[in-house]
C-alpha cells in the first residue's frame, strides 16, 4: 500500500494519497487511445498511468506510445495540473523547516556535458543564506568541492541524492 506518513504534501491544501479506487477497472490501452484520438483525459486515468509506470506495471511500449499521444496531442491546463500533482505524489515529498521559505533555491542542469556552473553557484548561493538543494550528478561535484585542499564554506549547502 502507499506509505503517506512523513510525506509534506506537494502543494498546500493537495491531498497525499492519489490512488486510484480499487474497483476502478482503467484499461492502459484506451487511456492511449484517448490521448490519441485528442480527447481530454480525466484525473483518474492521468494517475493510472503515472502508477503504472511508477510502480512497473506498464510496458515500455506503452509508455513510449503514451507519451507519443501526449507530444502529439497535448494536454490542456487542466491534464497538465492532474500530471504535476501526479508525478509529485508517486514518490517521497521532501518537507522543508518553515524558517526556510523563501530561502529554497535549486539549480537545475540542462544535462550538457561540462557543467561549468553548479560548482561555483551553490556555494555563493549559500553564502548569501540561500538553502541550496541539489540532485545527483551534481552532488559529485559538491563533493569534490569540499574535499579541495581550501574547500568553500559548503554548510549552507543542502545536499539530497535522489
Amino acid at each position: 500500500m502507499f506509505d503517506t506518513e512523513g510525506l509534506g504534501d506537494p502543494e498546500p491544501g493537495l491531498p497525499h494519497s492519489t490512488l486510484p479506487d480499487p474497483a476502478s477497472q482503467i484499461s492502459i490501452p484506451e487511456i492511449i487511445r484517448k490521448k490519441r484520438d485528442g480527447v481530454k483525459l480525466q484525473e483518474e486515468e492521468i494517475r493510472t498511468f503515472v502508477q503504472g509506470v511508477t510502480r512497473g506495471t506498464m510496458k515500455d511500449g506503452q509508455i513510449g506510445a503514451m507519451l507519443m499521444a501526449i507530444r502529439l496531442q497535448g494536454m490542456d491546463a487542466k491534464e497538465t495540473l492532474a500530471l504535476t500533482h501526479e508525478m509529485a505524489a508517486s514518490g517521497r515529498v521532501l518537507e522543508w523547516p518553515e524558517g526556510w521559505r523563501g530561502l529554497l533555491v535549486d539549480k537545475h542542469s540542462t544535462g550538457g556535458v561540462g557543467d561549468k556552473v553548479s560548482l561555483p553557484l551553490a556555494p555563493a548561493l549559500a553564502a548569501c543564506g540561500c538553502k541550496v538543494s541539489s540532485t545527483a550528478p551534481n552532488v559529485a561535484e559538491f563533493k569534490q568541492a569540499a574535499a579541495a585542499p581550501r574547500p568553500c564554506q559548503l554548510d549552507h549547502v543542502v545536499l539530497i541524492e535522489s
